[in-house]
């Protein structure tokens, strides 16, 4: 069972580091993300959405490529990404994922809330 932020509904997002995309499953549930990449060397973090639409999220981890994201794994194994996590298509999501926990911003526009 995936740890639940009873504040928003959203699971907690832990990370699971993988060597290669391939390693990674087609439906991914919510509350996970995979780290893609070797240790100093990742280059993608994947998740499903976390409005409950099923998209597959891909953001860019490498520094020298733009657009790209900072991440931190906490001892308890959530996720940080920064900066917030905007979709400019699909369901058009905008949200803070924070030591695990889902920030939504402009949460009326949000497909299944």
């Amino acid at each position: 069972m995936v740890p639940q932020d009873f504040g928003t509904g959203c699971p907690l997002y832990t990370a699971i580091k993988v060597f290669n995309e391939n390693d990674v499953p087609n439906t991914i549930p919510r509350g996970l993300v995979f780290i893609v990449g070797s240790k100093g060397q990742e280059e993608l973090a994947v998740l499903s959405c976390p409005c409950g639409c099923g998209d597959r999220l891909r953001l860019n981890l490498i520094k020298a490529s733009k657009p790209n994201w900072s991440w931190l794994i906490d001892i308890d194994k959530t996720v940080t990404f920064c900066p917030s996590i905007n979709r400019l298509t699909g369901c058009k999501s905008h949200f803070f994922l924070t030591e695990g926990r889902v920030q939504w911003c402009g949460r009326s526009e949000i497909v299944g809330l």
